[in-house]
């Protein structure tokens, strides 16, 4: 799942948890129109992408009985607020 939650944060652009509690590896094939208008592409999307008809919210939901949900949540970053130049002793 960890893998699947890396590439669908790359493909939505968005942060992406994994809260299915699913343990083990899967194997499984997920065919979706990648959102042109975000300008982002999926990883390995052809140009034959255009005849998959289904958002990849849509495709992981009919195809793999997966669903996201957008949810707000805390995320840990770090602020850098002032850098200085290092003198040499």
């Amino acid at each position: 799942m960890s893998n699947l939650v890396g590439v669908l944060s790359q493909v939505t652009g968005r942060k992406v948890l994994d809260r299915t509690g699913l343990r083990g590896h899967y194997d499984f094939t997920l065919s979706y129109a990648p959102d042109r208008g975000a300008g982002r592409e999926g990883p390995n999307v052809s140009p034959a992408a255009d005849s998959f008809p289904d958002s990849v919210f849509t495709a992981l939901r009919e195809q793999v009985g997966l669903n996201l949900e957008e949810q707000k949540s805390q995320v840990d970053f770090i602020v850098v607020d002032r850098l200085d130049r290092l003198i040499p002793n």
